[in-house]
């Protein structure tokens, strides 16, 4: 019997089930076409449970009530209560849930323990109860189930001697048990879940594997590896969340190729090869007892009338979801597929499948609920079903029949399991798409080409009768202008589905923030120094600790104390060397002039990259005191001023070095000590010959890359350097295979913490392998297009791609199903790549499921895309070719917290493409602009709003309007025409310090512009100045400063744009 009784949550369930199945007969006993019409009591006979419960009505509705299935038991309901009749120890059981029963429900319970001397009179008693019951005449029952259970006599005995009538109670109770209350919908939603991460995770792996690598795999063994990965769902499928004990396969995965098709679920999946061509799977799984189904259909190197019978079969799947809400007779929801089909291809209605779905639930099918036609069933919220959309017998053209389909006829299946809700219907296996782009699959051939004009031809041919509508002869360059309207009206459409999309993200985030209270709160007197404040210098306490020999009006560099001593009024005081910002000697005629520059503070919150951390710890604690920007010492004889000048450099470069390595390990974190593997099972998990990226020694390094319990290790080939890389430290796992342009296949892992390698820190490490070098490759196109060996070497060349691809592939599988620390590994998507200048040169950048990266530059370019707070596109015109996109991550959101990243000189035509992947992803913010952005003034605006609590806010503190967010950087918000015709002016802006908005109008202080580069450059100019420059040194610097001159009048032109919205909203 397993537990004793019942749990609490058991019982609370137990009385919500019996309320309802109580509501719905007794608010239907009274209507005449309801299946409950008439009926004044009803029974469940429960006899031995067969091999097969879901074949068993009785038993559904036992593991509905009391979550198992108890043999023998009589449950009668009627007017007054529920009479449960059963053995002592199932009494036991079911009796727990009476001290849990609800104040508020006004029904007797009853249970009666069954013995040989009482029986008799129990079952009397029970069929009385059923004639006191409203007419007592007709008592709906089971009619088939439960007769082979001991007292099934004596009770059918008890009934024709009361004059009780019977009917059936199948239609009722299906009735009731298919409209789903809220935990019940949580349960089928996890058992979606679970179909669709095999699907995903197991089989499409395994036919991707199949088709690219091993060919001779048959479709029974990639059934068997989905049904093992079921068995193991927590490690094979990465399925955290659920109870595996809970988790059954009722039938078994049906993968189905080749032209032999059956669309049934559990239809045996035959023990012959998988063939290159209609590939169809069907998964079932049930989870704590309610079903689930899932089926997709590949289609590989499919022909032009394939891709649109399936596109004709997905249009009815659409038509099916929108006619499926509430109110809707199923019968009416089969028409509108049906119509939707041969709307498109009127010769599939012979080849449609009679029922289209069905209900789904305890049972894997509900009869009663099939969609098909004439079915004047309703739909109702709460119910789910099992959609299918099937075509069996396609004849396949015969000038594009394939060798794989010997008698020329295909099928196609599409299954999912959606919930009706209140407006609408809910897809709960959309884990896995159902898009043509993403079943079809296009493997290497060498008539790709040839293949591809055909089928664009064909294309043409269909457009234009599509196109012919009004009889009129359709010209080519008619077709073109069709096709550019629709295109336009197809990224309009988008383009408004963004924008509201961005809007709606906006007022979220706002809310969010305001609600975690991110404003004032976030901002940290730390100024972004992560919780640690640097500690301030004190070279000497005491001028008592001064060092001997101080020679009067000499300047002495003490590099034990790490200290400049220079004299002012004939006294000597020390600067500590990470004051002094640099130093510059100057040899004239008959003088030497030393000259020192110091840090000082400047307006905002930011400082420049070379300011050390004391000296960022000095400014910030001390705002408000004097500071000395310059000293300058003159005198006749060089030799001592040399000497310093010498001495004080050195000791510039060593405080450099041990600020360098202090910064570089102050993010290291010891990792664990790597366990090494000993089991036979995952032994042969290994690259060999894999080059390594960084080297763990100078010079290229090979060596082998071997996975084990807790980690990864890299060794050296001939020296025997080791890398050990521990799984837990892996936050992105990217394989990016050799395509078509590219000449290395590689993993790479972008790292939760930094590690040293070769005395330097980095958070990504990749493994690569050269496919072809490169040199190589250009060397080849300086050959004929048509010579044989350029021909013969191409082949090869993509022989050795495949076998790489395949090894790098498996590898990556193998690790991810070794170890429960990886998710899955990713891979970049092409088809959303585009160009761009990350750092020095252009790249092409590829978005990935968890990342944004370039994997081939160097350095590495990677983000995480959940790291990112706004995307900004800059210089967004239509006369201009490229523009550019500025990446401002979560943690740059405090002062000092770093420049946000620009990728530079995107082509134009990337944009719609990358804002529709930001706007299917989600949740990035983005803006766009005209003008390239001062982004150290805009995050100092950024910055300042924040810390005034009003960044996320319609509204500054003072009540007046302003931009919500990031809202004031978008040049194309709604109030855009009122700025062109507004007033013009200076006024002082909210977004940003007021000090920024006061230099713009200041030409003699222009350092609120000036990035901090700009003013290491401009004091390098002017030490250089004083040394003594030519003609053509003058004429180069004079260049310079017309570029950075017109630079800053073309960010003041952006600012001041920022600057009359606000003024304009004031």
């Amino acid at each position: 019997m397993g537990d004793a009784t019942m749990d609490k949550p058991q019982c609370r369930a137990f009385w919500a089930r019996v309320r309802k199945l109580r509501n719905d007969w007794l608010g239907g006993r009274n209507q005449e076409n309801s299946v409950w019409a008439n009926v004044d009591a009803w029974a469940v006979l429960m006899g031995k449970p067969p091999d097969n419960l879901a074949t068993m009505l009785a038993a559904s509705v036992h593991m509905y009530l009391f979550d198992k299935v108890l043999p023998n038991m009589l449950m009668v309901m009627t007017e007054k209560g529920l009479h449960i009749l059963s053995a002592k120890n199932k009494i036991a059981y079911v009796s727990s849930v009476e001290k849990h029963k609800p104040a508020d429900l006004e029904l007797e319970l009853k249970f009666e323990e069954l013995s040989k001397d009482t029986v008799d009179a129990q079952i009397k008693a029970a069929s009385e109860a059923v004639k006191a019951s409203f007419n007592g005449k007709r008592l709906a029952t089971l009619l088939k189930e439960g007769q082979d259970a001991k007292l099934a006599g004596r009770w059918n005995d008890a009934l024709e001697s009361a004059g009780v009538e019977k009917t059936s109670l199948k239609v009722g109770l299906r009735a009731s048990l298919m409209v789903k209350m809220s935990d019940e919908l949580k349960i089928a939603e996890t058992s979606a879940n679970i179909a669709g991460r095999a699907m995903k995770k197991s089989f499409i792996k395994q036919m991707e594997s199949v088709l690219s690598d091993d060919p001779e795999v048959s479709n029974a063994k990639v059934s068997a590896a989905v049904s093992a990965a079921l068995s193991n769902p927590t490690k094979k499928l990465k399925l955290k969340d659920i109870d595996p004990e809970e988790l059954e396969v009722p039938v078994a995965p049906s993968v189905q190729s080749g032209g032999t098709y059956d669309l049934q679920p559990g239809a045996q999946s035959l023990d012959k090869a998988m063939t290159p061509d209609i590939i169809i799977c069907q998964i079932v799984v049930k989870y704590a007892e309610y079903h689930a189904q899932i089926a997709r259909t590949y289609l590989i190197n499919p022909t032009s009338d394939q891709k649109k019978v399936y596109q004709a079969l997905e249009a009815g799947r659409t038509a099916l979801l929108n006619a499926l809400v509430p109110g809707a007779k199923l019968g009416d929801v089969h028409a509108a597929a049906v119509k939707a089909i041969t709307d498109l291809r009127p010769e599939l209605k012979d080849k449609l499948v009679p029922s289209l779905g069905h209900g789904t639930g305890l049972e894997l099918q509900t009869p009663s609920f099939s969609i098909k036609a004439d079915n004047q069933q309703i739909a109702q919220p709460g119910m789910t079903f099992t959609i299918t959309l099937g075509l069996e017998n396609v004849e396949v053209k015969s000038e594009d029949k394939p060798a794989t389909l010997p008698n020329g006829k295909y099928s196609m299946l599409v299954a999912d399991l959606v919930a009706v809700e209140k407006t609408a219907t809910k897809v709960l296996t959309n884990a896995v798409s159902v898009s043509l782009d993403d079943v079809r699959y296009t493997l290497d051939s060498s008539d790709d080409e040839d293949s591809s004009e055909e089928e664009e031809n064909d294309q043409d041919r269909v457009q234009d009768i599509v196109n012919n509508t009004s009889g009129r002869r359709v010209t080519r360059s008619a077709t073109k202008t069709d096709e550019q309207r629709e295109r336009e009206q197809r990224q309009a459409s988008m383009n408004a589905k963004i924008d509201k999309a961005q809007k709606e993200l906006l007022l979220k985030k706002a809310q969010e923030a305001l609600g975690d209270g991110l404003d004032a709160d976030s901002q940290d007197d730390d100024s972004g120094q992560d919780g640690k404040q640097e500690r301030i210098v004190e070279a000497f306490k005491t001028p008592e600790e001064y060092p001997r020999g101080l020679e009067r009006n000499q300047i002495y560099c003490d590099r034990e104390n790490e200290a400049v001593f220079v004299p002012v009024g004939g006294f000597h005081i020390p600067f500590h060397i990470s004051a002094i910002k640099s130093v510059t000697k100057l040899d004239e005629e008959l003088d030497t002039i030393l000259r020192l520059n110091f840090f000082f503070p400047t307006s905002g919150h930011t400082f420049a990259k070379d300011v050390s951390a004391n000296m960022r710890t000095v400014m910030t604690k001390f705002p408000n005191l004097h500071y000395v920007k310059e000293m300058s010492f003159r005198s006749k004889d060089p030799h001592n001023l040399t000497r310093q000048f010498r001495q004080i450099k050195e000791l510039q470069k060593q405080l450099r070095q041990k600020a360098r390595m202090k910064e570089m390990e102050r993010d290291i974190v010891e990792q664990e000590a790597l366990v090494i593997n000993k089991r036979p099972e995952g032994k042969n998990i290994l690259l060999d010959d894999v080059s390594m990226r960084p080297p763990v020694r100078k010079g290229k390094c090979i060596g082998r890359l071997q996975a084990h319990v807790n980690g990864l290790r890299f060794r050296a080939g001939r020296t025997g350097e080791v890398f050990d890389l521990i799984y837990s430290n892996i936050k992105h796992f990217i394989l990016q295979e050799c395509k078509e342009r590219e000449h290395e296949v590689l993993v790479h892992f972008h790292l939760r913490t930094p590690v040293l390698i070769n005395k330097t820190k980095t958070y990504d490490v990749q493994f690569y392998t050269e496919v072809v070098e490169a040199s190589v490759a250009l060397d080849n196109r300086r050959r004929h297009m048509y010579d044989p060996d350029e021909i013969e070497e191409e082949r090869r060349e993509q022989l050795m791609k495949r076998k790489f691809n395949s090894a790098f592939r498996k590898f990556c599988r193998k690790v991810v199903d070794f170890t429960d620390e990886l998710d899955d590994y990713d891979k970049p998507s092409p088809e959303l790549a585009f160009e761009g200048v990350p750092f020095r040169e252009m790249v092409t950048i590829t978005p990935t499921l968890n990342t944004l990266c370039n994997l081939s530059g160097n350095p590495v370019f990677c983000i995480t895309l959940d790291e990112i707070e706004h995307i900004h596109f800059e210089r967004v015109e239509p006369s201009m070719k490229n523009f550019d996109m500025t990446i401002v991550l979560k943690s740059q959101m405090k002062p000092n917290s770093g420049v946000p990243q620009r990728i530079s000189s995107i082509p134009m035509e990337s944009l719609d493409t990358i804002r529709t992947w930001i706007y299917e992803k989600g949740n990035i913010t983005f803006t766009v602009g005209t003008k390239a952005l001062k982004w150290k003034v805009v995050m100092e605006g950024v910055y300042d709003e924040l810390e005034r609590g009003i960044f996320w806010k319609k509204e500054d503190e003072y009540g007046e309007e302003k931009d919500l967010g990031w809202n004031v950087l978008n040049v194309y918000n709604e109030d855009d025409e009122e700025e062109e015709g507004g007033e013009g002016g200076e006024s002082e802006s909210d977004f940003g310090a007021s000090d920024a908005a006061e230099s713009s109008d200041d030409d003699d202080d222009p350092d609120d512009y000036i990035d901090d580069d700009d003013e290491e450059d401009e004091s390098s100019a002017e030490e250089l100045s004083d040394e003594g420059e030519d003609w053509d040194q003058l004429e180069k610097q004079a260049a310079e400063d017309d570029k950075k001159r017109n630079r800053r009048e073309r960010e003041k032109d952006e600012e001041e744009r920022i600057n009359s919205k606000r003024r304009r909203k004031k």
